[in-house]
């Protein structure tokens, strides 16, 4: 498909929900640089979580145990035992998506 006739086809889809006014910003509770988040302690990683409002007690112990578990050093990602032993005590469906703090 050409990219003309390829752009139409998607103008012409309706979108689910209506964009949102630029007045409906939410500004965040923490504010953490970019340099900060790449130094990734656990106060300015916790802060980067909690920075819309505190989660849910068993996402954050998910988040605390996943952290610790990638902390080791070793070579690991979300399907290695103690990821997967930690979202099911905290009974979490297994997490992926496409948005950081998105599970």
């Amino acid at each position: 498909m050409k990219r003309r006739p390829f752009l139409l086809s998607l103008a012409a889809l309706p979108f689910s929900r209506p964009h949102k006014p630029i007045d409906s910003f939410v500004p965040p509770i923490h504010d953490v640089t970019l340099p900060e988040a790449h130094r990734g302690t656990l106060d300015i990683d916790t802060r980067l979580l909690d920075s819309y409002g505190a989660p849910p007690a068993a996402l954050r112990q998910f988040y605390l145990d996943s952290r610790n578990a990638f902390a080791d050093g070793k070579a690991m990602n979300f399907t290695d035992a103690a990821i997967v032993q930690s979202a099911k005590a905290n009974q979490l469906p297994l997490m992926g998506g496409p948005m950081l703090g998105q599970l």
